[in-house]
């Protein structure tokens, strides 16, 4: 498994798991799912007992972030949810926005109905830690994606009530699409981008130490054919007079051990 979407995680639990979030690719509203007798609303200091579908982090990140009060008991199934909230087992439970209109029909029968909390949800993809290369694309395509895109894309799929193909979602959602599939591409493009641009800074570096390295090799092969010359060779600056370099013949001559 590469990647998991949606998630809602904060970073410490990210990390204690092994992963990294991305920047949110979108956000949703979160409802409660209350009795109908229950005229009450969610706030930061409400002390509600929360239905939540075992395993469902996204709504436990979320209750422990805004509704910190609020206990959270956990069932198997979210129909049982449904019968614990109906039963006065629990207060609530929360629900997507998205999801509303699929919920509708179970909350008429069980005489439930939706409550806003007035705080959304933030949706990221989630990476192994040492997917560093494609957590910055999913970064990256996080940045380059309009949320109108993704959330026109999203209500549109919630609103509807019949199975599409795949031939029809497209043609449906072609915009979102093409902007999903172009922002893709010039991530992809970015990075293929800075992977020439290092390529090219690497093989400058490389001629210039090669250059270095021949040019040192050149001065070791003078000095050294100037040192066993039989005859005295030496340079001197015109206008200082100034002894700049000699063989070991003139060094010699001149009674130094060295050049």
């Amino acid at each position: 498994m590469d990647c998991i979407f949606p998630i809602n995680i904060t970073s410490y639990d990210a990390y204690e798991m092994g992963l990294r979030a991305s920047n949110p690719v979108m956000k949703t509203e979160m409802n409660a799912i209350m009795r109908a007798e229950d005229d009450s609303s969610l706030s930061r200091d409400s002390e509600f007992i929360v239905a939540n579908n075992s395993g469902n982090i996204n709504s436990e990140t979320f209750i422990r972030q805004y509704f910190p009060e609020c206990t959270t008991v956990n069932y198997d199934t979210f129909q049982t949810c449904i019968e614990a909230i109906r039963e006065g087992k629990a207060d609530c439970a929360l629900v997507s926005n998205y999801r509303q209109n699929d919920m509708e029909p179970v909350l008429e029968q069980n005489g439930l109905f939706f409550v806003p909390t007035g705080e959304s949800m933030n949706l990221s993809f989630a990476v192994n830690r040492d997917s560093r290369e494609l957590l910055s694309v999913l970064n990256k395509t996080a940045v380059l994606t309009s949320s109108a895109n993704v959330d026109s894309l999203l209500a549109a799929y919630s609103h509807s009530s019949k199975k599409m193909t795949a031939g029809q979602f497209l043609k449906e959602n072609w915009l979102a699409v093409v902007t999903l599939i172009t922002a893709a591409f010039a991530v992809i493009i970015i990075l293929l981008l800075q992977k020439l641009k290092a390529e090219r800074s690497l093989n400058e570096q490389r001629k210039k130490t090669e250059e270095a390295l021949r040019i040192a090799e050149l001065k070791q092969s003078l000095t050294s054919l100037l040192d066993n010359m039989p005859i005295m060779t030496f340079s001197k600056d015109c206008e200082t007079k100034e002894y700049l370099a000699c063989n070991q013949s003139f060094a010699k001559y001149c009674n130094k051990s060295t050049p």
